[in-house]
């Protein structure tokens, strides 16, 4: 077989994919993984072939101007998230809870979720569509966002397999299957129609035959389409192990990292990495923070105290860690499930209120709000994630359940059955 793979362009929505495209070729089956220049030397470092497509659309880019535009009220877009997410640890998608959206919220939506998919989806359709057309996969496996994967699978009519990335915040979106009372076309943004006409495609409420899905059931939302479970296997990306590493830990050791996508969103006067630092150091522990060179750029001098390190895989570091503090990334967030680690979230931007609700509700983590941010707050929740039985507990169970799922390797045998 040829499995077409299709991450956007963003480091956390290429990682979850890789495990299952490594499945495919040591099955046997060629693999090409097809993205935006932004993640094409992330492809490449992981062992697998990347084909470069859509370079006139910078989709980071793209949502940093829209996110660190003044006129974009980020608080508001986490009430929304954090209202999505209300009912606790499985929220209910139906019909009434989507008119329940007001204008604002639509605006929003639209301003923050689809306008910058749809231009990269433009973008990506150009190059992706006539290579596709060229090498003829006969699986299309894709992270959700990219709209240009139902274009390919309609346009050249060969399966399509979702791939999420965590608890599922883009269930309510045009095209992936969630409740709506309006037609597939109406409830398309217009930009994306036009696009599937120009390739002689239809929209549909749903393009993917299934959804594989890395989170563990407890952290994810109750009616996602022909769902099928594949257990978490972190993949961080690639390096050398420190030899500190290997050493000895002598007091309790508390990971900091903030993931890369926001700390590109998020402008120096809302990066809140130095105040968790200072908190943290006020608690007998050892702080390890991993953060890229932009990130390290905003802290200033740090306290010796604090190790620093720079792109460390989380994968190696947390199962020697006792907590850690996140901005709750859906990749952060499971590789500390996969390892039993207690987590503290700090959610900011993008689906992150969500990923939070989700987590606090399976009882493993923890999470405080940035918007009322108070003196001690990190302190109190660190020192509670660790030393409450109970969280230590629900860390513990929820890393069994992401064990129990089946391997990347057994669900390959389940997809060679689309073809």
């Amino acid at each position: 077989m040829r499995v077409l793979f299709v991450p956007a362009a963003m480091r956390p929505h290429f990682y979850p994919l890789v495990t299952l495209a490594w499945a495919f070729r040591a099955a046997g089956h060629d693999v090409r993984v097809a993205g935006q220049p932004a993640i094409v030397e992330q492809i490449a470092q992981s062992g697998l072939p990347a084909v470069s497509v859509g370079a006139e659309h910078d989709l980071l880019q793209n949502m940093r101007e829209i996110f660190q535009n003044p006129a974009v009220d980020l608080a508001a877009v986490r009430q929304r998230m954090s209202r999505v997410a209300t009912g606790g640890r499985s929220p209910k998608w139906d019909r009434a809870a989507v008119r329940e959206l007001t204008p604002e919220e639509e605006r929003l939506r639209e301003q923050v979720t689809y306008r910058p998919h749809a231009k990269a989806a433009e973008a990506m359709a150009a190059d992706l569509v006539p290579f596709a057309r060229e090498w003829g996969p006969d699986l299309i496996v894709s992270d959700p966002l990219p709209y240009v994967s139902s274009l390919v699978a309609e346009v050249l009519q060969v399966p399509l397999v979702r791939h999420l990335w965590g608890p599922n915040s883009t269930r309510r979106l045009a095209g992936h299957g969630g409740p709506t009372a309006r037609t597939a076309a109406d409830a398309w943004p217009a930009a994306l129609v036009s696009l599937f006409e120009k390739y002689g495609a239809r929209v549909r409420d749903d393009h993917a035959r299934l959804t594989v899905d890395p989170t563990p059931t407890r952290m994810q939302i109750d009616d996602i389409p022909h769902r099928l479970p594949v257990r978490y296997v972190p993949y961080n990306g690639s390096g050398t192990v420190p030899g500190w590493l290997t050493e000895p830990v002598r007091r309790p050791r508390v990971c900091v990292t903030w993931g890369t996508t926001t700390a590109a969103l998020t402008s120096r006067e809302k990066y809140v990495v130095p105040t968790i630092l200072e908190e943290l150091l006020e608690l007998d522990v050892e702080v390890v923070a991993t953060l890229n060179r932009e990130e390290r750029e905003k802290l200033g001098e740090l306290d010796e105290r604090v190790r620093l390190v720079e792109n460390l895989p989380l994968d190696w570091l947390l199962p020697t860690c006792d907590a850690i503090v996140h901005q709750a990334g859906a990749g952060t967030m499971l590789t500390a499930a996969a390892h039993g680690v207690p987590q503290v979230a700090v959610p900011q931007a993008t689906d992150q209120p969500f990923n939070a609700a989700m987590l606090r509700g399976t009882g493993a983590g923890l999470s405080v709000d940035v918007d009322g941010f108070r003196s001690g707050d990190i302190r109190k929740t660190v020192a509670a994630a660790m030393n409450d039985v109970s969280v230590r507990e629900a860390a513990r169970q929820l890393r069994e359940e992401v064990q129990e799922q089946p391997s990347p390797a057994e669900l390959v045998a389940t997809l060679e059955k689309l073809v």
